[in-house]
């Protein structure tokens, strides 16, 4: 049962409540009591005849109970309202249906004789020429790749064997800051001013060359005809 009046012996000016054994201030008493006067809390409520909200002033019992406000759930709060003891409760199992019944008691397949032909059919397949074949078929497929699942939008997608340590796909989405991307583009424009470099060198080379020098004469011949022809124009 609460009480909406003040805690007896209590300081509202500090915020202090008075024990009335040692008459000294604190915030609470409820770890004080039995560590020092060695009484338990109901022995000292009984002595003085006091309440439960006696014991501890009244700021830091509004701390205690903004923090609970702050961690009870909407589920454990309608669960304390209805006294429940054992939470959280029981998910109740939805019950099978007929043909998930009978499925388990009058499966064919499940029958010791179909077990049986199931595992001599098995056992043959084991020891044919298709099952090789099939292996080998299967050898093949792996050596050209095989498919992944993206992190990113998680969908399968065909990876080759030089590509296996991807894990993305190759969508503009997941790719566009992978490092494997960052690397390949470094590389290209390596490979792209290497080329440009060798085309320069060939180039100069050519020039110095007689045929390069007969070119440009060439060249400058045609330009100043028609040079020429517009200014008479």
């Amino acid at each position: 049962m609460r009480r909406k009046t003040l805690p007896k012996f209590y300081d509202p000016v500090e915020d202090l409540v008075q024990c009335q054994l040692c008459m000294k201030w604190f915030k609470g008493l409820t770890s004080h009591i039995p560590r020092i006067h060695k009484i338990t809390g109901d022995q000292y409520k009984e002595k003085f005849g006091l309440w439960n909200g006696d014991l501890v002033a009244i700021g830091p019992r509004k701390q205690l109970a903004e923090k609970q406000k702050k961690n009870i759930t909407k589920k454990r709060l309608r669960a304390f309202k209805k006294n429940v003891v054992n939470f959280p409760r029981e998910k109740k199992k939805k019950p099978k249906s007929m043909f998930q019944v009978l499925l388990k008691k009058e499966n064919p397949l499940q029958k010791p004789d179909a077990i049986k032909k199931m595992i001599k059919a098995r056992a043959k397949y084991l020891k044919s020429d298709r099952y090789k074949k099939d292996r080998k078929r299967a050898a093949e497929y792996r050596k050209r790749g095989r498919f992944q699942r993206c992190e990113v939008c998680h969908k399968k997608y065909w990876v080759k064997k030089y590509m296996f340590g991807i894990s993305k796909c190759h969508s503009r989405k997941c790719m566009a800051n992978h490092p494997y991307t960052k690397e390949k583009i470094k590389r290209y424009w390596k490979s792209q001013e290497k080329i440009l470099k060798q085309h320069r060198k060939e180039r100069e080379a050519w020039k110095r060359s007689e045929a390069g020098k007969e070119w440009r004469r060439e060249y400058t011949q045609q330009w100043r005809i028609k040079k020429q022809l517009k200014e008479k124009v």
